[in-house]
Parts: structure tokens; sequence; C-alpha cells
């Protein structure tokens, strides 16, 4: 997903939703969406923001918070690390095995509204 941090971030999500005793393709989506008041976690190498995940727990945040933040956390790493200031175009292309993870697509097209005038990722 990015060039700054060598982990592959569907794997990351993947075994963060273990620790967390949650199915990645049956519960993860439908925890993170309901979701109150999803946790930060930062924009840095999922190793920090797996420290941050454990922070939290360990702090009683709720699971489905802990894991719309984490979803949330890839996206701004890459954001912000990878895309930084540079101009994108009006159509992006998310391709890879985390690109059906829909939380993480609703977690790109509400940061991506944020940023700049675009409403729509395709894919």
């Amino acid at each position: 997903m990015n060039k700054v941090c060598a982990a592959g971030t569907g794997s990351f999500l993947e075994e963060q939703a273990e620790k967390l005793d949650v199915s990645i393709k049956e519960e993860f989506g439908a925890l993170a969406l309901s979701a109150g008041e999803p946790v930060r976690m930062g924009e840095r190498c999922t190793v920090f923001i797996e420290s941050d995940l454990v922070h939290h727990q360990q702090s009683g945040a709720q699971r489905d918070d802990l894991i719309a933040g984490l979803s949330y956390s890839i996206v701004q790493n890459y954001l912000n690390r990878v895309v930084g200031d540079r101009r994108v175009g009006n159509r992006i292309f998310f391709q890879g095995g985390t690109a059906f993870n829909k939380v993480v697509v609703a977690a790109f097209e509400k940061s991506w509204i944020k940023r700049s005038s675009f409403r729509r990722i395709t894919m």
C-alpha cells in the first residue's frame, strides 16, 4: 500500500483483528462501522500503530472504536506519508486485497473529502 512502511496493510489488519478476537471477514466491517468514537492511533508505521492499539486497549477503549481507529490510521498513514502534498487526479484506483475491506474504503472516502473536493474513490 505504501513505500514508507514495508508492512503489508491487509495482513496487518488481519493480525490485529485476530488479536482482538474479531473475524476480519465476518465481524470487522460491522464493528468498525458501528463505532461511536474511533480512537486515534496516528499515521505512522504499523509497528507504532500496533503500540497505540495496545495502549488504547489497556485504557479501556471499546473494540469497535479500536477497529475503526485501525482503519483510519492506515488511511492517514498513506495520505500523509505517501501522497503528502502531491496533487492527485480526479480518479483514484484502489487495488489489492485491502480494497475489498469496506471499512478501509469508507475511511478513504471520508478522509479524502476532508483533503479535497473529490467525492468518490473508484475501484
